[in-house]
């Protein structure tokens, strides 16, 4: 399969993947659905392994070459994350103003 310019190392650390599916929709017809998830490893033989953005981590689904999917882009930086996680820590709380 084709990794389309990320390394195995990259998609095993967890890259960010938008995969289409076509679904089946209440009014009758079908149409091209995006979700995205976070790679957790790959697998020559069958492909990659996706945990899809608000699904339990026994729900991971195999993406292949048969499957029409891109990378998306990395919403945080890989450090951004911990500065928003600590931003404030060791900092007093704001006291309301006096009045």
């Amino acid at each position: 399969m084709d990794l389309r310019g990320k390394t195995v190392r990259e998609v095993e650390a967890g890259a960010r993947i938008r995969v289409w599916y076509e679904e089946e929709q209440d009014g009758g017809g079908k149409a091209r659905v995006a979700y995205l998830g976070t790679t957790s490893a790959y697998s020559a033989a069958e492909g990659l392994r996706v945990l899809f953005d608000g699904y339990d981590e026994s729900e991971q689904e195999v993406v292949d070459a048969a499957d029409e999917w891109e990378w998306a882009p990395d919403l945080l930086g890989p450090f951004d994350a911990v500065r928003l996680k600590l931003r404030g820590v060791g900092r007093p709380k704001p006291q309301p103003a006096a009045g």
